[in-house]
């Protein structure tokens, strides 16, 4: 064999190599973006089930006496619950660091970015619009309100 062939087959070698990890990555990466959908799919399923069954959100607004909501995080579950509760109460803003980038969002509903929650008006609940907690997130959305006006979209969608 000649260097020729021995460095051909190091570089397949090492391609198969590279291959193989960069598979394991998307393989791990995809399952976690499809846990992340199993979840919200699950949460809309209940959500459904509880609108079909006759039970509302207005009940739980009233019995914690809501009058005014923010979300944090421009997600589909952000704009269902946007839809639903509308009816109720006065729905503020949406706080998303990438408020820039959201060109298809709610009308009439602004996204600001963090930095502009300061001067928003006050609200009595913020929802953080994910379908699973994110410690990251609840310590981020402490810096715009107390952490008692805090709630996650899910525990919402329970509640009710």
């Amino acid at each position: 064999m000649n260097i020729g062939s021995i460095l051909i087959i190091i570089f397949l070698l090492c391609y198969a190599v590279a291959m193989t990890i960069l598979a394991n990555y998307a393989w791990n990466f995809n399952k976690k973006k499809y846990r992340i959908l199993e979840e919200e799919n699950d949460l809309m399923i209940y959500w459904l089930q509880k609108k079909l069954s006759g039970v509302d959100i207005e009940h739980y607004l009233r019995e914690k006496n809501i009058l005014s909501v923010a979300f944090y995080k421009f997600t589909p579950i952000c704009e269902m619950l946007y839809a639903e509760l509308e009816k109720y109460v006065k729905i503020k803003y949406c706080v998303d660091e990438n408020a820039d980038n959201i060109w298809d969002g709610i009308e009439n509903l602004p996204i600001i970015k963090p930095a502009e929650v300061k001067e928003q008006e006050t609200v009595d609940l913020l929802i953080i619009a994910v379908s699973k907690e994110n410690e990251r997130l609840k310590k981020d959305a402490e810096d715009f309100v107390k952490k008692e006006q805090i709630t996650w979209a899910y525990e919402i969608i329970k509640e009710f």
